[in-house]
């Protein structure tokens, strides 16, 4: 099982059906292709460079480091205006108070759509 968080821009604050409806544009469509880097939101690229410093892709880690990675999957921007990040439950603590942090400081709404919660950076 896994932790997941979406974070995403949006201009003013965001509500649940906002947050739904990028999950949906994530799910749409048979094919997933990851946007090109100039036409995602500044904001976004900005928290995955912060959140990439402390908690590093992948494709970045030896084998030997796969296994205590955060990440059970490697976040990307998923849409211009987001990106979703699946963690194992096994993740320190720390690290959904750091994507918090992160998210407020580079004007992005968390969501989490586990338990419906969203949390705007205002």
């Amino acid at each position: 099982m896994s932790l997941d968080l979406m974070v995403f821009a949006n201009d003013g604050p965001a509500s649940i059906a906002d947050a739904e409806r990028l999950l949906d544009l994530e799910a749409d469509g048979e094919e997933w292709h990851e946007p090109p880097e100039d036409e995602v939101d500044p904001r976004v690229r900005a928290f995955l460079r912060d959140i990439f410093a402390s908690y590093p892709p992948l494709e970045s880690l030896s084998d030997d480091e796969l296994g205590s990675s955060v990440w059970s999957v490697t976040p990307g921007p998923d849409t211009r205006l987001s990106t979703y990040l699946c963690m194992s439950f096994a993740s320190p603590p720390g690290v959904v108070n750091l994507i918090a942090r992160l998210a407020r400081r580079h004007g992005l709404v968390l969501y989490d759509p586990q338990t419906e919660e969203i949390h705007n950076p205002h």
